[in-house]
């Protein structure tokens, strides 16, 4: 979807939530279809999904809240920055009637999934049903590693579905041949579409291929584009003149060597390293976590100037921070290039790919793989000025010198920062101390830019525990909080209706049947919020710890998966009931460790096998036990369908709590996770274990 819905790769987190809310109202709700309904329902799912991916061809939504300017998101630039495009007036517009369509479509594609998936979940004991649930789960995690390895056009996915809607039918469905056929037509037509417009949408573009994290497309003018937004380009004019080349004139002009070895963060397509190589580099480092982009570069005939080929380039697919940890060089210049993704390293953070670059920790450690005389350089086009500023206030902070920033004299004319800057510290005051190189460019150092500013001193730094250097103040942008709200409403408007509508329908027929209690759906309401923001937080862990990787998140995914079955397994074999309250205890002492034990710590631990170790006790155990006392508790529920469903409605609370970590850090989560779980421990032992033995399965609507 972010391929297509304009800067939705920004906020995936907003797919996530209605998938959640669609798969937990199917499970919740299916009691009031009968089988034959709940068949056809089923058999809907992939002419919906046709008719969805057509719509989104035909509508090209986005995300409501962007503004014509490129920057800016809900007329609060300011809060927030977006290496985004403008969009049109009329766009603006049509963007917030749309996001109902787009957000909640989904919710119902997977609704019909769900109500037929629970029929099937209630026939099995709980704990085998939920085993066979994630295992489902790992199977598409596998999936998905070798779609991203492989680099599979989109349009293959839905050919993949149809083998796996055809298993899933019903086998005595009342009109099995035509159910086939529609499922197969609606999966041979999306991928049709989506193969076609891969090639159709701009008759410039050259090459189209699927990342494992975006689409990417590169037209004639050698202008990359991600997700249809123009995102980078190869430049062919002379470094001496260009942005890149800036920091080499600059030694030049003050008549000290060139930069011998060179690291360069974010190569993209490749101009940083053009420019190193133009003012004499003998080796250059290009790191580049999307080997997409970086293979375009490398191999396209039309590319004029091969700088990936040179035998002085060492091209390596990493993340940076990742790459800075591991290696053991020491470079002249090390290159913080335009790294501004258009994408979050997952559905469940607000972590842009390269959000754990820019933190203190990252910029100390770039400073110690300095050689005497070396320069640390950052360069983009920031867009706001408070931007530049906590980059050089870091590097001041690091390095105990006063940075200096270069930018357009038309900057200064017009009071604002929205175009290039480059940010220096260096070794030696030599290497960095102003210099007029141009007429079009000025310099200033970080104490006359804070005057030129007037108001960036009080704002907070990015760090390891707080990586948002694009968000100003440790306050919800307003834009979030209005999602939120919104979200919210539907959902407990949602949760209201289909609890009304449960207990009504048994009595309109003259019935009465046991509702699931209260207590325990919010139980797993609450347990489900906390479990996804536990997920998230390992995520983030391993992000940092290990690099911020497609690979990596997906392994982390699968272990998650893999402990999740490891404690199903336990609570299957002991059966005592004193096995809840250990768990919980087991949980709390667990937990302590990511309270008091900052994540980059670890980053100190040289060996990475230990490193891998403490790692995974302090981010997994947690995780282990958690979902011990979920299957402890769940192994005993008689409508545990239902309950499941609740738990997953409850992964949308859990959602939108991770944006609390915008104003406390990712830290501070482990503290609400234990706050959740004390409250489902009340729960528990205050309603739940009380009233086990009095809960029947449930009947099936229309038998």
């Amino acid at each position: 979807m972010a391929g297509n819905i304009w800067n939705l790769g920004f906020f995936p987190n907003l797919v996530l939530i209605s998938v959640f809310i669609g798969l937990g109202a199917g499970f919740i709700s299916h009691s009031l279809f009968s089988k034959k309904t709940s068949d056809v329902l089923f058999d809907l799912t992939a002419p919906a999904v046709c008719l969805f991916v057509f719509l989104i061809y035909i509508v090209s939504p986005g995300v409501p809240g962007f503004g014509q300017e490129a920057a800016s998101f809900g007329g609060v630039g300011h809060e927030e920055v977006f290496f985004s495009a403008g969009i049109g007036k009329e766009s603006v517009r049509e963007s917030i009637f749309l996001f109902p369509f787009w957000f909640l479509f989904p919710a119902a594609v997977f609704f019909l999934i769900a109500q037929r998936t629970a029929k099937v979940f209630m026939k099995m004991k709980p704990l085998a049903a939920y085993s066979f649930d994630i295992l489902g789960s790992c199977f598409g995690i596998a999936a998905f590693i070798c779609i991203s390895f492989f680099e599979i056009n989109a349009g293959v996915w839905f050919l993949i579905c149809i083998p796996i809607f055809l298993m899933a039918k019903s086998p005595d469905s009342s009109a099995r041949k035509t159910a086939t056929a529609i499922i197969a037509v609606s999966m041979l037509v999306a991928s049709f579409q989506v193969f076609y417009e891969d090639r159709q949408y701009d008759d410039k573009v050259m090459a189209s291929v699927w990342s494992p994290y975006q689409k990417v497309d590169m037209d004639v003018n050698l202008k990359v584009y991600v997700n249809k937004i123009d995102h980078q380009e190869i430049r062919d004019n002379a470094p001496d003149i260009s942005l890149y080349g800036l920091v080499h004139v600059v030694r030049r002009e003050k008549s000290l060597p060139h930069y011998k070895r060179v690291l360069v963060i974010g190569a993209g397509t490749g101009n940083d390293v053009s420019s190193a190589l133009y003012f004499g580099a003998e080796e250059v480092t290009a790191v580049e976590i999307d080997p997409v982009i970086a293979r375009l570069v490398k191999h396209h005939p039309t590319v004029p100037y091969y700088p990936y080929s040179s035998q002085k380039v060492d091209l390596v697919i990493d993340d940076g921070r990742h790459f800075m940890t591991a290696t053991d060089k020491k470079y002249d210049l090390i290159v913080f290039a335009l790294t501004d993704s258009l994408v979050k390293q997952s559905s469940l953070s607000q972590i842009r790919l390269e959000s754990y670059l820019f933190t203190q920790q990252s910029f100390s450690h770039a400073w110690s793989l300095l050689e005497e005389g070396g320069t640390l350089m950052a360069v983009n086009f920031y867009r706001e000025p408070w931007i530049p500023w906590k980059i050089g206030e870091m590097m001041k902070k690091v390095s105990g010198t006063v940075p200096v920033l270069h930018f357009p004299i038309r900057s200064v004319k017009h009071h604002d920062l929205v175009t290039e800057t480059i940010v220096l510290a260096g070794k030696t005051s030599e290497g960095t101390s102003c210099i007029e190189i141009s007429s079009k460019m000025t310099c200033l150092d970080l104490v006359s830019f804070e005057k030129f500013l007037g108001k960036s001193k009080d704002l907070p730094l990015p760090s390891d525990d707080w990586p948002f250097l694009y968000i100003a103040e440790k306050h919800l942008p307003s834009i979030y909080i209005y999602a939120m709200l919104f979200i919210l409403a539907f959902v407990g408007l949602l949760l209201g209706l289909l609890r009304a509508v449960q207990a009504w329908a048994p009595r309109a027929q003259g019935m009465s049947l046991p509702m699931p209690r209260a207590s325990v759906c919010v139980a797993f309401l609450l347990m489900g919020a906390a479990f996804l923001l536990l997920e998230t937080k390992s995520i983030i862990q391993f992000s940092l710890l290990f690099g911020n990787t497609w690979l990596n998140s997906s392994l982390v995914f699968l272990a998650v998966l893999v402990l999740v079955l490891a404690a199903n397994w336990v609570a299957a074999i002991i059966k005592s009931d004193k096995l809840v309250p250990a768990a919980f205890f087991l949980l709390l002492l667990s937990c302590l460790p990511a309270l008091v034990i900052p994540t980059d710590t670890l980053l100190a631990v040289d060996n990475v096998p230990m490193r891998f170790v403490f790692a995974s006790i302090v981010t997994f155990l947690p995780i282990f036990f958690a979902n011990m006392v979920f299957s402890s508790i769940f192994r005993k529920q008689k409508f545990h369908e239902i309950y499941f469903g609740w738990n997953l409605v409850g992964a949308v609370g859990g959602g939108m709590l991770e944006y609390t970590s915008i104003l406390v850090g990712y830290q501070f989560l482990a503290l609400i996770v234990l706050s959740i779980y004390a409250v489902v421990f009340a729960l528990y032992y205050l309603r739940i274990a009380p009233g086990f033995a009095s809960e029947t399965p449930t009947p099936e609507a229309g038998q």
